[in-house]
């Protein structure tokens, strides 16, 4: 008798994770996501969540969720980064690149294109602040 794959077919309508299981399958999300009220989408942008700098990334930690694992940010070009601060209304986090004397900024719905705000004459904090 043939079984067919729940999962086989547009992985089972699951963004992301579709797990196999006697009873038919189940949506799953990654680490630090959570699964939406459809049961099918994960959720990446966490409502609660502690933003850093992790010298060669930005990373976020849901506050959401109960395993508290971090989510590096898909931000390219970091070498190192000691200080981030997030302006709510715009979406933005701004960060000091010690390693290339600039003050950056990128937008939460675009990591991929961050953009030099000031990028001379910056001298390496004593300890990271926020800016």
């Amino acid at each position: 008798q043939y079984c067919r794959n729940a999962c086989g077919d547009n992985n089972g309508g699951c963004s992301h994770l579709c797990l196999r299981s006697p009873e038919g399958y189940s949506c799953a999300c990654p680490t630090g996501t959570l699964l939406q009220a459809d049961g099918k989408t994960c959720y990446f942008q966490p409502n609660v969540y502690l933003l850093f700098a992790a010298k060669t990334s930005l990373t976020r930690v849901s506050l959401d969720t109960h395993d508290y694992w971090d989510v590096t940010l898909p931000v390219p070009g970091i070498q190192n980064a000691v200080s981030v601060d997030f302006h709510w209304n715009k979406s933005l986090i701004f960060f000091v690149d010690v390693a290339i004397n600039t003050i950056r900024s990128v937008n939460m719905h675009n990591l991929s294109h961050p953009v030099d705000i000031i990028s001379a004459n910056i001298t390496t904090p004593v300890n990271s602040k926020t800016i």
